[in-house]
């Protein structure tokens, strides 16, 4: 995660807090928002859309984070388009990094798709990255890897980020068209 102002971690802390506090009654719908879990958390990378794969690793990350108290991401499209076009640059390129030869860094990259700026007191990021050949690439699988990873838990379970967007692309780090997945999940708080 980058802090980006030397105020943002007390206010982010205290931001995080009151969320948690607002939420703690309420219940997320089940019907609606676990559909994507249901049908598509264990597809293979092959047989499941972007749409659903990104809608399904959203799905299980709140789950995750509901368990722990926390309060649900929400989708947001610039982070999103910038984790697609970073699945993309990885998916084929042998690139699993958060910065790949010829790519901006992740601040960069969400500068250059309008997340940060434009008279922000202060924001926050992370990034996880992940690839999975057949099975082993269905979003459950990834989400389930990224939870055994201690940094990767942390950016999940970081109380202080609000938003959300998720990168996918069916194939390899080494062939575009293998049977795998190739996953980016940007988080982030900004204000």
């Amino acid at each position: 995660m980058a802090f980006k102002r030397p105020d943002v971690a007390r206010a982010v802390a205290l931001a995080a807090a009151g969320a948690i506090l607002a939420c703690a009654g309420s219940a997320p719908d089940a019907s609606a928002a676990g559909k994507p879990c249901r049908l598509y958390a264990d597809a293979k990378p092959r047989k499941v859309s972007k749409q659903h794969a990104r809608s399904a690793v959203i799905c299980l990350i709140n789950r995750r984070r509901s368990k722990h108290g926390l309060s649900p991401l929400k989708r947001q499209k610039q982070l999103q388009q910038a984790a697609q076009r970073h699945s993309e640059r990885m998916e084929g390129g042998n690139c699993l990094a958060h910065q790949c030869v010829g790519e901006a860094s992740l601040g960069g990259r969400l500068a250059d798709v309008g997340y940060l700026g434009g008279g922000l007191s202060s924001y926050a990021y992370g990034e996880n990255v992940a690839w999975g050949f057949k099975g082993r690439g269905s979003p459950r699988a990834i989400v389930n890897a990224w939870m055994q990873s201690a940094p990767h838990r942390a950016n999940i379970l970081n109380g202080a980020f609000r938003d959300i967007g998720v990168g996918f692309a069916d194939g390899t780090l080494s062939d575009a068209h293998g049977n795998g997945g190739v996953y980016t999940v940007d988080f982030g708080v900004r204000r």
